[in-house]
């Protein structure tokens, strides 16, 4: 998926050779959530006002879109819906990209992730299937250096993956 210099992509074949597929076409929203824990603290020295300090997260980014049937990403994701346990965990790539040149990526990181609420069925009679998914994160990211990640061929101006 490029959607405002973002790119995600999910491995399809995590218990075999990696095999990665662009999450884009049929989406319509991405929304990032660090899901951070806080503690706030509050000393005499500060005389009544409060400091915080983030003490963890749980990183998780949310899909919502359209069904579209024979997209690799989609039927993945969609084709583990009853799976439990281990089934739905995977790796992604992310790269976020310069806005204004697509062919300087600014940041890159891989991430191992479980698949979480889906959800396939959804909307109204006339429309297609309205879907979402969250892809929550196992541990920390990976930072992968952007020397690498600048090496790469960037996605086509314009064009959604």
């Amino acid at each position: 998926m490029v959607m405002y210099g973002v790119e995600v992509q999910i491995n399809t074949a995590p218990n075999d050779t990696a095999s990665y597929a662009t999450i884009g076409d049929g989406i319509t929203n991405v929304s990032e959530a660090l899901n951070e824990v806080k503690q706030s603290m509050y000393y005499l020295i500060n005389k009544g006002f409060g400091q915080s300090e983030i003490t963890a997260m749980h990183p998780a980014i949310t899909f919502t879109g359209h069904r579209l049937q024979g997209d690799t990403a989609q039927d993945y994701i969609f084709g583990l819906k009853y799976s439990l346990g281990s089934a739905r965990k995977t790796d992604i790539k992310v790269k976020i990209f310069d806005p204004e040149d697509a062919t300087n990526v600014f940041s890159q990181y891989t991430a191992s992730v479980t698949i979480t609420d889906i959800q396939e069925i959804s909307g109204a009679t006339e429309n297609g299937s309205d879907i979402s998914f969250t892809l929550e994160f196992n541990g920390a990211p990976t930072a992968v250096s952007s020397q690498a990640s600048n090496s790469e061929t960037p996605p086509a101006e314009g064009v959604e993956h």
